[in-house]
């Protein structure tokens, strides 16, 4: 976490291929002992702590669900979005305005 820098109160959104399969439970089991963490190295306390959400479709096959909670992300603006999409072409317009607004984008375990 050296070098690592986050605003007090970032919000980090994590919309992944689906939310109900042992790597994905595993994954988000990870990302909140890496929040704690950051947040503990930091001194982040109440309300200057880095929040996080993790959404995602209960099956990897819900291609326009994991399109529709990206439209919800998106538009609340958090300060990091991270995407595991299940098909990154039905993601685009939704990557562009992520560009557009400045919000910073990790994709993750895609091709």
């Amino acid at each position: 976490m050296e070098g690592l820098i986050l605003e007090k109160g970032s919000r980090i959104a994590f919309v992944v291929k689906n939310t109900e399969t042992g790597y994905w439970k595993a994954v988000k089991q990870g990302i909140d002992q890496a929040i704690n963490d950051l947040n503990t190295t930091l001194g982040y306390e109440g309300d200057a702590k880095i929040q996080y959400t993790f959404e995602g479709p209960k099956e990897e096959t819900g291609v326009d669900q994991q399109v529709n909670i990206l439209d919800a992300v998106v538009s609340e603006h958090p300060d990091v979005l991270c995407l595991a999409a299940i098909d990154m072409d039905s993601c685009v317009a939704q990557l562009e305005y992520a560009e557009e607004n400045g919000i910073p984008v990790v994709v993750l375990d895609s091709g």
